[in-house]
Parts: structure tokens; sequence; C-alpha cells
């Protein structure tokens, strides 16, 4: 039987790992799924905090790259921690980078920081 056929239940347990995996990866509260392993099997909790990381930056490059003026009229500090916030409230909701982010006025208009600049948004 090739190696890549799925057995009974395989399906299931792939999916259940997938959904640990990728909750973890914009909450860093959570820890990572058990089943995350580096090498000789030892956890790979360093390795998985910057796979977290890179996903966070990618994201909130994203928004950068979609709000370039909001980021040069709040400064590059500013918004990049308005961003984390957002990215850790706002899950992607599609596969497609480029469609990420179109919340984010309605998260400017609400997140605290920002009340004092209601043109932000």
């Amino acid at each position: 039987m090739p190696q890549d056929e799925l057995q009974s239940g395989d399906l299931g347990h792939r999916f259940d790992y997938a959904a640990a995996f990728t909750a973890g990866l914009l909450d860093p509260d959570r820890a990572p799924p058990d089943a995350v392993s580096g090498p000789n099997g030892k956890a790979a909790v360093k390795r998985y905090a910057v796979y977290r990381n890179n996903v966070t930056v990618s994201l909130i490059d994203a928004l950068a790259a979609s709000f370039p003026a909001t980021l040069r009229i709040t400064g590059p500090d500013f918004f990049r921690a308005m961003a984390r916030f957002h990215v850790r409230e706002t899950p992607p909701t599609s596969p497609l980078l480029f469609e990420y982010g179109r919340d984010f006025p309605d998260f400017i208009e609400r997140y605290e920081y920002a009340q004092s600049m209601p043109w932000l948004a």
C-alpha cells in the first residue's frame, strides 16, 4: 500500500492535528500541540514559536501593505502594535493574503489607543 494512502481514522486525526496547530499560531498563550516535535522527538516549543512569530509578522506586513497611509500617519511602532492586536483578534478567514484586513478599519474604530484619532478609521 502506498505510504500516502490514508488508513481508516487517519483523516480525522490529521484534521484534529491541523486544527490544533493552526489554533496556536495566533494565540501566544497557547502551547504548541503535543504532536509537534523536533529532531529525535524532542518538544519543538522554540521552533513553533519561531513559526508563530513568522505568521504574525507576515500578517502585520500584509496589513501595512494594504494600509500604507495609516502606517505613515501612525508611525511604524504604533501601527505594528495595533496590527498585532488585530491579528490576534481577527485571524484570516481566506487563504488569500490580499483579502486579509478588510475589517481593519472597524478594528481601528474600536481600538482603545486610537480613540483620540477617530479620523484614522
